[in-house]
């Protein structure tokens, strides 16, 4: 399916695929017609597949891109394409809380009501689907199984009053510990409980990686300490947490979209081995006042800075793919 975490590690979808088949359904009309003609090589002309990008082409790939800006381009030879597979629909069963699995129990998908303080996931379920139990506000513990070997992205997020999840001790790909939610070896923290009565953690020094969305919207947080080892802080990680200060550790070498997007958030020192500032990194960061940019930064994305109170930032000299949209209009840059 294409989601989440397996023994605590987490992958994103890419598009490749999609975009090959669409390609392929959309052009297999015009193959098969010059099958029909017994017309060799098979040939699709510049302004034939113009033409059924016009009937309703919406994702092209870039060689069919650069096809079409060629003035020069007199045909496109195919050699192979094959029909995009129909989607199967998944067969979904409910339990009597609302809870939706599918048909073979094994992977919990969503759930359609509130749940109420407590809830314990079925022995039969070994994957989590992403953002499954997302907008559940009364759920205050959730235990997982011992055979649950995957955790979707955000699988539990805004669960606001979530306080504790507790991982049966036989499972052999995450465990917990007081109340928050790890891969088996520790090297992955996946989940802190929104709702956990803490003001300061200080992440183990065992995690080399922030899951996505692991942190997000943990209010009660005033302090997070991280450790120069993490190697990793996912899209989404901090986003709404109650700190005012950051400090971002020395392994990394990026920051992920809307990483901190943390109101209450003042300043910030960027180090030397951050290279990449990914989109929208910092947005809505209303009070942060302060960013401090290190020598060895290279690339700032857009809106990495938007929405917070910045009047002036000095660029270092190897920042030399800051885009000028990373920043509100009237944010005055100057470069060393």
């Amino acid at each position: 399916m294409g989601f989440g975490h397996s023994g605590g590690r987490y992958s994103e979808r890419t598009r490749t695929k999609q975009v090959a088949d669409k390609v392929a359904e959309q052009l297999q009309s015009l193959l098969d017609a010059k099958k029909a003609a017994k017309k060799k090589p098979l040939e699709l002309t510049h302004g034939e597949i113009k033409q059924a990008i016009a009937n309703g082409a919406d994702i092209l790939s870039s060689l069919h891109n650069d096809l079409l800006k060629s003035d020069t381009s007199t045909g496109y030879v195919i050699t192979k394409v094959t029909t995009a597979p129909k989607s199967k629909k998944i067969e979904t069963i409910r339990d009597a809380a609302g809870v939706v699995f599918t048909k073979d129990g094994k992977t919990l998908l969503a759930c359609s009501k509130p749940l109420g303080k407590e809830y314990v996931i079925p022995k039969k379920v070994r994957a989590i689907f992403n953002f499954a139990f997302r907008n559940n506000p009364e759920v205050e513990t959730i235990f997982l199984p011992a055979k649950i070997e995957k955790i979707g992205i955000g699988a539990f997020l805004d669960c606001k009053n979530l306080s504790g999840i507790v991982v049966d001790k036989e499972n052999p790909y995450f465990c917990s510990e007081d109340g928050i939610l790890y891969n088996k070896d520790k090297t992955c923290l996946i989940q802190f409980p929104a709702n956990k009565p803490c003001t300061e953690f200080q992440v183990p020094l065992s995690v080399k990686e922030i899951a996505p969305y692991a942190f997000t919207s943990c209010h009660n947080l005033t302090s997070l300490s991280l450790h120069d080892d993490i190697q990793k802080i996912g899209a989404y990680a901090l986003g709404g947490c109650g700190f005012t200060s950051i400090h971002i550790p020395a392994g990394m070498t990026t920051i992920e979209p809307h990483t901190f997007s943390c109101s209450k958030l003042t300043s910030v020192v960027i180090p030397s081995n951050i290279k990449t500032i990914r989109e929208s990194a910092f947005i809505y960061s209303h009070n942060l006042s302060e960013v401090t940019f290190s020598e060895g930064l290279v690339r700032i994305e857009e809106n990495a800075f938007v929405d917070c109170k910045i009047d002036e930032i000095v660029l270092p000299k190897s920042a030399k793919q800051a885009f000028k949209r990373a920043f509100d209009r009237h944010v005055n840059i100057i470069s060393k």
